[in-house]
């Protein structure tokens, strides 16, 4: 049996945040163009593959809208740059996973799930390195004043030694990395006079949190909860056909990048990994190249005067382990290159109706999802009259070789509370409902003192 799609060169998937992301940096640039076909028939393509039926559509549709990210984004693909970068990356730091506690990780001694905590006297008596030692959580709990460690003990509520690996707040780091210059080590003294020495690290454990755990309430009466904007589905199945799973449409991609990075020099957010696991980055650079400019597909968007290939090089900022100190500008700050190909289609007057992922290929040419996964779907290469390929077989070399994001997103920027209310008893925190968010909304408030 010929599985010549295992030739196709292929980006691993991420399976763990501090893992190095492999990405073949090879750009095989097949230029190739569209022949006449029977309408009964597969298309063909000189140099590519040939079995689109259009399982997967071309078109934006109404869950890949760029206008939720970008009202009145500019859609002329030759009004948009091809390049653009934040003038300051966004910081590394930490995703604070949920099987070592979150933020209640004690991260300069590696211990989890501490739930025996000093009383007041013990905190007023105990050694500036025990105090140190603490996590980020306990450490705004005292600085707070709070001997009932509310938030510690919502921390260790919410988080199990048993999560998966992958699970954490990169939901909250991410949005945060980007709008907050990077914080630096501060000290400061509680209402006891215990100096706390907060790492960098520390107070991005803190935003991080308030961004994705504090500020994200579905709470009616919470007019300062900021929800994130989505454009694209969140993939569940893994399914390559499930609409959740072929999106970000690529022409969305494009629209949002070049019009965020491009036009505006503004961030944006994204979920890296296409299939299952969640791991939301932030995006800070990118270039574009043309390699082909061509008639359309069969399957392209309806309206499709010009199909163009496009090849994108989308820089992003990572997860580290916590530091001390600051990282940006120095060798621990960490970034990665997302390189993904994709067709855009374009209408008569140059505006992007949508696209397709590509997959470059030995030969030179480039096939599309579309394409790979409808042959994988009924391959029959050995005429045995059986289908070369399980569904699992087929969605594991379909992703990988695919590798585009899940979801783009972005979150506006919250207010701080202007009330900060003392808690003392700590199970405040730990209830769901809409007083419980409300305390921890105006808990939060003594953040700004670190920054």
């Amino acid at each position: 049996m010929s599985r010549r799609l295992l030739s196709l060169l292929s980006a691993s998937l991420l399976t763990a945040c501090l893992q190095p992301l492999d990405v073949d940096d090879d750009d095989a640039d097949g230029s190739t163009g569209a022949e006449a076909s029977d309408p009964g028939a597969p298309e063909v393509r000189d140099g590519g593959f040939s079995h689109a039926t259009g399982t997967i559509p071309n078109a934006i549709d109404g869950w890949n809208d760029p206008e939720v990210l970008v009202p009145d984004a500019v859609r002329v693909f030759d009004a948009l740059p091809l390049e653009g970068a934040l003038p300051v990356e966004p910081w590394s730091g930490s995703y604070w996973p949920e099987h070592q506690g979150g933020i209640a990780y004690r991260w300069r001694t590696g211990e989890s799930f501490v739930h025996d905590h000093m009383s007041r006297a013990e905190a007023i008596d105990a050694p500036p390195d025990e105090i140190d030692a603490l996590s980020p959580a306990e450490k705004y709990d005292l600085y707070a004043g709070n001997y009932g460690w509310s938030l510690t003990k919502r921390l260790l509520s919410e988080t199990h030694p048993d999560e998966a690996s992958w699970t954490g707040y990169c939901h909250g780091w991410a949005p945060a990395s980007a709008a907050y210059d990077e914080p630096a080590p501060v000290t400061v003294v509680n209402p006891d006079g215990i100096e706390i020495t907060f790492g960098s690290s520390d107070v991005k454990a803190l935003l991080s949190y308030y961004r994705g755990s504090v500020v994200t309430s579905t709470f009616a009466a919470h007019d300062w909860a900021r929800q994130p904007r989505v454009s694209g589905t969140v993939c569940s199945s893994a399914n390559p056909a499930d609409p959740a799973c072929h999106d970000t449409n690529p022409g969305t991609f494009h629209i949002v990048m070049a019009n965020k990075l491009g036009l505006q020099g503004e961030h944006f957010l994204f979920d890296v990994d296409p299939t299952v696991q969640k791991w939301n980055q932030p995006a800070w650079g990118y270039a574009s190249t043309v390699l082909e400019s061509r008639e359309p597909a069969r399957y392209a968007s309806e309206g499709t005067a010009t199909e163009l290939l496009v090849r994108t090089e989308l820089e992003y900022t990572i997860e580290i382990e916590p530091t001390h100190g600051t990282v940006v500008g120095s060798p621990r700050q960490h970034s990665r290159t997302l390189i993904v190909h994709y067709t855009l289609d374009l209408d008569a007057e140059g505006r992007i109706l949508g696209g397709q992922w590509q997959a470059p290929m030995e030969d030179g040419g480039f096939a599309s999802l579309d394409e790979v996964w409808s042959y994988l779907m009924k391959a029959d290469e050995d005429h045995d009259g059986e289908v070369d390929f399980t569904e699992d077989e087929a969605r594991d070399i379909v992703w990988q070789n695919f590798r585009f994001p899940d979801y783009l997103w972005l979150q506006d920027d919250p207010e701080w509370s202007d009330t900060h209310t003392h808690l003392r008893t700590g199970w405040e925190l730990i209830a769901t409902t809409g007083s419980s968010r409300q305390l921890m909304y105006e808990y939060f408030s003594l953040v700004p003192d670190l920054l």
